[in-house]
């Protein structure tokens, strides 16, 4: 049996007692994943980052914990979510593409976009790892 709890504020800043306690209402409730959208400017050190112990916490009961990278950007090495058991999550706004080379046996290399290339109206659909099988890729041979 499966169940959702969503909890949604629109504050602008909150204390560290109360998202503590938001993350252990959500431990108590045995959600398997917290997600949540509170961003740094800057990131702190672990033992006073409140998302890093809460998130830390949920992680030690098996809980994934997604967390916005930060708020502060643009510059490079900008993230404020440096929690190694956290899953940090990002947008970018770039004009460039992501490139991924297969090297095969017989040397023919295949380079492949990445799936957010920009290429508008390609859905690419979601496979169970056990019933996937090959598909067409946009792809370059060199």
């Amino acid at each position: 049996m499966s169940s959702t709890s969503l909890a949604s504020s629109l504050a602008s800043s909150c204390s560290s007692a109360d998202v503590l306690a938001a993350f252990d209402d959500a431990i108590a409730d045995g959600v398997d994943v917290i997600t949540i959208s509170i961003g740094r400017r800057s990131a702190v050190d672990l033992d006073r980052d409140t998302i890093a112990i809460g998130g830390f916490h949920a992680t030690k009961r098996g809980i994934l914990t997604v967390h916005s990278a930060g708020n502060g950007g643009p510059d490079p090495a900008t993230t404020a979510s440096v929690a190694p058991w956290l899953l940090s999550v990002a947008v970018s706004t770039i004009d460039r593409k992501f490139e991924s080379k297969v090297v095969l046996c017989n040397g023919k290399i295949f380079t492949f976009l990445a799936l957010q290339a920009g290429a508008k109206g390609v859905v690419f659909p979601y496979a169970e790892l056990d019933t996937a099988s090959v598909v067409s890729l946009p792809a370059r041979v060199s």
